[in-house]
């Protein structure tokens, strides 16, 4: 459960700083959360606070914009408030979990409590001053980010016929070292996934052919003369479970940039509809002696739409299931 509350008065500039809270409860427990992430403002690398303590900036004036963790910049497009006062939380939660759109790649099929789990919802309703408010944001700016979870860190084949378990791989100490580990089928021999580095992975609602899984993969390779790039589209073999089925997506370019401190390998290009389906660009970047993964969110063309309860129907739908 997000929650935005706001912890100061409007500046001289119309703007005011909130609070981002995301609480996570598991049986009635408490989770802890960790962003685990560098975001670049544009100057520097900025390690937005876990606890979430005046980390969005909002304008109280058209264009109605905000800033979140100095780097993401959204603009209001649209607004509709809707009063819940009186209104059953069951019908409501209900409401919000059928609503087809997406925040980016949010789906509200599975928001918040289940109603069917939760009954204690059905016997609830809102107080008065309870709202909804469906909202059209139009995202303007999204930062570069690099991973710091330790599952965000880079490992390296330790020979191009290796049988050893992925989780026993040694882990890049730089980009070099992480290009040449990945040289695909520049150089000849079979593709696999010793030689080729993970990019991106989804599931098809059912495998394409009885030979495969439903995992679909992407991956790259590299051939630091000349800075080339190429990207594979890959199968799951469904008895073995190693890649397979090789298809060339593209062929394209890198660069090694320095930013802040930080070395970045940045893609020329993205695989064709890439973006536009995993809403992201991939990167690397190597910090403190190690690769690590990093990636761009995509700013789509178009506003996208959300639901966002305000305090006091946020307050009484946790009060209702006993997590504040």
């Amino acid at each position: 459960q997000a929650q935005q509350r706001a912890s100061s008065k409007a500046d001289a500039n119309n703007s005011y700083m909130l609070d981002d809270e995301r609480r996570t409860v598991s049986a009635g427990v408490a989770q802890p959360f960790a962003r685990n992430q560098l975001m670049w403002t544009g100057s520097e690398w900025y390690a937005c606070p876990d606890d979430g303590k005046a980390i969005l900036q909002a304008s109280t004036v058209a264009p109605f914009t905000s800033t979140y963790c100095r780097s993401y910049v959204d603009e209001r497009s649209s607004s509709v408030v809707l009063t819940l006062g009186g209104r059953n939380m069951r019908d409501v939660v209900n409401d919000i979990r059928a609503y087809g759109s997406k925040d980016f790649t949010f789906d509200y099929g599975t928001w918040g409590p289940n109603p069917s789990v939760h009954t204690v919802l059905a016997s609830k309703t809102f107080p008065a001053g309870a709202t909804m408010d469906y909202r059209g944001t139009l995202r303007k700016a999204t930062p570069e980010i690099v991973g710091t979870a330790a599952s965000s860190k880079v490992r390296v084949a330790p020979a191009f016929n290796t049988s050893a378990a992925f989780d026993t791989w040694p882990y890049a100490a730089t980009l070099e070292e992480f290009i040449a580990k990945y040289p695909g089928n520049y150089f000849g021999g079979n593709l696999n996934g010793n030689v080729t580095f993970w990019v991106h992975g989804y599931d098809l609602a059912a495998a394409p052919a009885p030979e495969y899984t439903t995992r679909v993969e992407i991956r790259v390779a590299f051939d630091a003369n000349g800075n080339k790039a190429r990207f594979f589209q890959n199968n799951r073999a469904a008895g073995t479970n190693f890649s397979t089925n090789y298809q060339l997506l593209l062929d394209t370019t890198y660069e090694v940039v320095s930013q802040g401190g930080v070395r970045m390998l940045k893609f020329a290009a993205m695989p064709s509809g890439f973006e536009d389906q995993f809403f992201f660009k991939r990167m690397f970047a190597e910090r403190d002696g190690a690769v690590w993964y990093a990636w761009k969110d995509s700013i789509p063309a178009n506003p996208t739409y959300s639901i966002r309860l305000n305090g006091t129907a946020a307050d009484a739908l946790m009060q209702a299931l006993g997590v504040q």
